[in-house]
């Protein structure tokens, strides 16, 4: 193995001193980074979401009660983030993420239902009352 050398010049400076007095470059047959393709673990993984704003959201603007649950599992998943626990902050976003999109169903689904009951009520309720009452001020006789 032959030992490279440059004849750049490193420069100096107080920060660095110490480190580049006991830098030696690497080889240049030893690869700087290994590849494991065929392993299981993914080289490159994505940090976990929590969903957080999903569940504030889900709790507030739709379905409460399945929004504060949705609203647990994404705060578990922020802390299990923090611990470097990736593994358990996913499955918990995940479930943070499926109860706030149940929370959001339910309120859009009870929004319709409440929207459907109010147009029913105001047709058969409102709309009779209203054309009895006209029906009470027909003078079909001259009063004097």
């Amino acid at each position: 193995m032959t030992k490279i050398t440059s004849d750049i010049p490193t420069p100096y400076t107080v920060y660095n001193g110490a480190y580049l007095a006991s830098y030696t470059p690497k080889p240049l047959d030893e690869p700087a980074v290994r590849l494991d393709i065929h392993g299981n673990d993914p080289m490159f993984s994505e940090r976990p979401t929590s969903h957080f704003k999903l569940a504030l959201f889900a709790c507030f603007c739709c379905f409460t009660p399945a929004g504060i649950t949705a609203l647990v599992y994404a705060c578990r998943s922020r802390s299990a983030k923090r611990r470097g626990d990736m593994q358990v902050a996913a499955e918990q976003g995940k479930n943070a993420k499926d109860l706030s999109i149940v929370a959001i169903t339910l309120g859009i689904f009870f929004i319709l239902l409440g929207a459907l009951l109010g147009a029913v009520f105001y047709l058969t309720y409102v709309h009779v009352h209203v054309h009895d009452h006209d029906h009470d001020h027909d003078v079909t006789t001259a009063t004097p």
